[in-house]
């Protein structure tokens, strides 16, 4: 399985609800290419909002916030859970 994990938080956000430039080009491409897009913040349930005014909630096969685990940003915590 092919899998890529955004830290949703810096990487896909310049701002509020903007997004940096690529980002609306390059989720449709890794979402044609059979790519598993998931994504992890350190805010709580309001990133969803987050993702579906902007737009992109649609890509996200997964999504992990504060209301899911107390241990967020850790790489072993989030592929254990991303891949299990």
């Amino acid at each position: 399985m092919r899998v890529v994990i955004f830290d949703l938080d810096h990487t896909l956000f310049a701002g509020n609800a903007v997004l940096h430039a690529g980002v609306s080009e390059l989720l449709p491409i890794l979402q044609r290419l059979g790519v598993h897009i998931t994504g992890f913040s350190n805010s709580d349930q309001r990133i969803f909002t987050r993702l579906e005014e902007a737009g992109i909630r649609n890509f996200f096969t997964e999504v992990l916030c504060m209301t899911n685990t107390a241990s967020l940003k850790n790489p072993l915590a989030c592929t254990t859970y991303f891949l299990s």
